[in-house]
């Protein structure tokens, strides 16, 4: 199936490509294709640095509950000698 190209869509299609190569236009196209990239390289920033953050979250909470297990354990041995 073929698509019919409209007279609309010539025209529509034509204001693009002449206003594109006016200066001002070009100039606005590069700065949102800067800012475009500017958001993938963040993103793929995050994307780097997840696993090391979860690896830092995950020693943190191990950490903890060494601690909590620590703590747990010298108050069973008071509570088990009050019931005795």
């Amino acid at each position: 199936m073929r698509a019919r190209l409209t007279l609309p869509t010539i025209i529509a299609s034509l204001l693009l490509a002449t206003s594109c190569s006016e200066q001002v236009s070009q100039k606005r196209i590069q700065r949102r294709w800067e800012s475009v990239g500017t958001t993938i390289a963040g993103i793929e920033k995050r994307e780097r640095q997840s696993p090391k953050r979860i690896d830092e979250a995950a020693q943190t909470l191990n950490h903890w509950l060494e601690q909590e297990s620590e703590r747990f354990n010298e108050r069973v041995k008071i509570i088990g000698d009050y019931a005795w």
